[in-house]
């Protein structure tokens, strides 16, 4: 499945079949983006789908030269398992 990037709702979005999963954003400047919620449903958690919306919501990230906020604790998780991605981090 593919993640969507439903950007007049702020959100990258998993169609799952418990329902959507998504990370939801805000962008606070034109240079920066803050990963705000990781929203799973319960019965699809554990399989992968958090990590997948993490990785296209950096692949968009590095593709449009933004930073990263990850206020999300689950983002912030992701990028201590993949240091090589943290150079897009905010300071």
């Amino acid at each position: 499945m593919a993640v969507e990037h439903d950007e007049a709702n702020h959100q990258f979005v998993l169609h799952l079949p418990a329902g959507d999963a998504k990370l939801q954003y805000e962008r606070p400047d034109a240079k920066t983006i803050n990963l705000r919620h990781t929203e799973v449903p319960e019965t699809e958690r554990g399989h992968g789908a958090a990590a997948e919306l993490a990785q296209a919501a950096v692949a968009y990230a590095k593709a449009q030269n933004l930073r990263v906020i990850p206020t999300c604790r689950f983002v912030k998780a992701w990028f201590d398992r993949h240091p090589a991605e943290k150079d897009i981090v905010a300071k």
